[in-house]
């Protein structure tokens, strides 16, 4: 064992690209000052540190032989004792009020001199290793962006300026140096002198129980590899890259840098595999770089880490919960609406590797255009398939993959998307049958309130004037439920106008939840049981239909009663409206989303002239610029 004395007195710790910064809190500084406090007169063992020597020099401010080594395991520890001994300097200075011996000697045990003065601990990380010399020696200024590595290393300086301040006795000063510098003991073990490989070693450290991600694992393992094969890519720059516009977008948890780097795994190489069994799985695939040359599959490893930075940025920002910030930059207003779109429908997953890999290919100011398309061709196919159809969220979750691997690796664009997802939805949720299920009373307030409530606010927004900011998105299931007004209330038995108006309680509760019964509100609890006409108008409430704070929705049932009734008839005109916007609003067009659809008897018993809808796409209205290769699809644009 050694003292802190020794190491820092004649070394140099490099901190090396593959480790992540530091990241202590001041729960683990107190916990350091604890141990200090306790040990008396006694050393005190605080752990092993691992490094493997590099090189060596001669300082040149005493002529003294200097080691520099690679430090494999220990950089949360030795970074804390270096801002400690930092700060006891700055304190002897600040009590002598001039340059001591011991002032003196810890500066020794902090900076050294080759060519310039530097200190004694450096990061390969340039942006890192500023931040550490910026809270020694103060120069040179911090990054204009402080990651979190950097951010730990700002709070831990002012954690410890904090308790060495408390100390006002010059002895007190001096007792506090002896136990940091002389009665601190730590086994260094040297991996040079056993010629131990180090990065078998860092993947032994994580065998041990250290907590690395999946993606910290992966770039160890490429690490190793590009050493053995002597390949050019730079996996530690990569890493550090890609967890960085992850943090830029806020996103950067360790369990999303494993569900990133499962995700880019799994639609580079087609397959999928679970956010914890990545590592296993890339393992698998690669070891065979171990063992002796393979070209195919070294191209395939390069391209691989070369995505990490790319897919990183794409992949924070589909995943951002303050995307909307980016609007207009990243991406077009219109793609940012779609995308809003399919956050709200709390089903992000289904065709989240589509939209990553489409907006990776979209930077460019056309490519932002084809990216809109794809977003709102998502949304359809999310909502048909399992809003309006109700499939279960993993259902062609290997198709998708496909094209997302399709778009990543073969530069499919924007119209193979929208193909392919056609024909899903027509094999499975086709505009017809989608309809008819919406037409047929199955879907109502009972058993479909959440995307009910999504469908009413898209609705909402569909007749709302453009360039007004849209009504607030409600989050809670609470919330979703209040917004919905029943025309015909719940409760309609009030010995009142409505038991009158529907004598029948059995007819009554099957119109009930009817989606054309339903409405939009910011007023549920003004509105209540009132008869249709003081729903509609009532000079004496807070709150109606006609009111200017009323929802648009609310303004348009006027369209479908004069304030005297509230029937099927009024009802079902309403719901035929919406059936025919949810036909405009959810065909991508495809020509096979074209032709009738029946209209169920019961419109047609109330309705007069009611007649079957005839779909019909006019050329306009096809999607622009979506040129479907024939090869790869039987599905073409009128």
């Amino acid at each position: 064992m050694i003292s802190l004395e020794k190491m820092f007195g004649s070394r140099v710790y490099v901190i090396p690209k593959n480790q992540r910064g530091y990241s202590w809190t001041p729960k683990e500084i107190d916990d350091l000052f604890s141990d200090l406090d306790l040990m008396g007169d006694q050393s005190h063992y605080l752990g092993t540190v691992i490094c493997t020597k590099c090189d060596d020099f001669t300082d040149e401010i005493d002529k003294t032989p200097t080691y520099k080594y690679i430090l494999e395991d220990g950089q949360q520890r030795l970074t804390t004792f270096l801002l400690i001994i930092n700060e006891l300097r700055r304190r002897f200075l600040e009590v002598d009020e001039r340059e001591t011996v011991e002032s003196d000697g810890l500066n020794r045990l902090i900076t050294y001199k080759q060519g310039s003065v530097s200190i004694r601990i450096e990061n390969q990380n340039t942006a890192l290793d500023e931040c550490l010399k910026h809270h020694i020696l103060g120069y040179p200024s911090l990054p204009g962006v402080l990651t979190p590595p950097m951010r730990c290393l700002q709070k831990a300086k002012e954690h410890i300026a904090v308790i060495v301040n408390r100390i006002q006795l010059r002895d007190d000063l001096i007792e506090l140096r002896n136990k940091v510098c002389k009665q601190v003991q730590i086994i260094d073990v040297d991996l040079a002198s056993a010629r131990i490989d180090r990065y078998l070693t860092f993947d032994a450290i994580n065998s041990r129980g250290l907590p690395l991600t999946e993606f910290d694992k992966i770039k160890n393992f490429c690490i190793l590899i590009s050493d053995k094969r002597k390949l050019d890519v730079s996996p530690e720059d990569n890493w550090y890259s890609a967890i960085s516009n992850l943090e830029k977008f806020k996103v950067s948890s360790r369990n999303v840098e494993n569900a990133f780097i499962a995700e880019l795994y799994s639609v580079y190489h087609g397959v999928n595999t679970g956010n914890n069994d990545v590592h296993d799985s890339f393992v698998k695939e690669y070891r065979t770089l171990l063992e002796g040359e393979n070209a195919q599959k070294e191209r395939s490893f390069k391209g691989f880490i070369d995505y990490w930075v790319t897919y990183s940025e794409s992949f924070g920002f589909i995943n951002s919960k303050a995307k909307d910030k980016y609007y207009n930059n990243l991406c077009t207003k219109g793609a940012g609406q779609w995308l809003d779109s399919i956050d709200n429908l709390s089903l992000q997953g289904v065709t989240k590797k589509i939209l990553t890999a489409a907006f990776l290919a979209s930077q460019s100011e056309t490519g932002k255009y084809d990216f809109e398309k794809v977003c709102r061709a998502c949304e359809i196919y999310t909502f048909r398939m399992h809003a309006l159809s109700r499939y279960r969220v993993d259902k062609n979750s290997k198709i998708i993959l496909n094209i997302a691997n399709q778009v990543l690796k073969n530069n499919k664009d924007s119209g193979y998307i929208i193909s392919e997802l056609g024909k899903l939805l027509n094999a499975s949720a086709s505009l017809r049958n989608s309809i008819i299920k919406l037409m047929s009373g199955e879907l109502n307030y009972k058993n479909w309130i959440g995307y009910l409530y999504y469908f009413l606010y898209e609705y909402e927004v569909s007749i709302s004037a453009s360039g007004v900011h849209r009504i607030p998105w409600a989050r809670s299931d609470e919330d979703k439920e209040n917004s919905i007004e029943h025309i015909l209330p719940q409760e309609h038995r009030d010995s009142g106008w409505w038991e009158k108006h529907w004598p029948n309680t059995l007819v009554a509760d099957k119109y009930v939840n009817r989606l054309g019964n339903l409405v939009l509100t910011k007023g549920n609890s003004f509105l209540g049981r009132k008869p249709i006409d003081k729903k509609i108008n009532d000079p004496e409430s807070e709150y109606f239909y006609i009111h200017k704070k009323a929802t648009n929705s609310e303004k348009n049932i006027l369209n479908y009663t004069d304030g005297s009734s509230w029937k099927e008839l009024n009802i079902l005109k309403r719901e035929l409206d919406l059936v025919k916007f949810a036909i405009e609003r959810w065909s991508i067009p495809f020509k096979e989303d074209e032709g009738y659809i029946e209209v169920p008897e019961i419109y047609k018993e109330f309705i007069p002239k009611c007649v079957d809808i005839d779909v019909h796409f006019d050329e306009f209205e096809i999607i622009e610029s979506c040129e479907i290769d024939e090869t790869e699809s039987d599905i073409e644009y009128e």
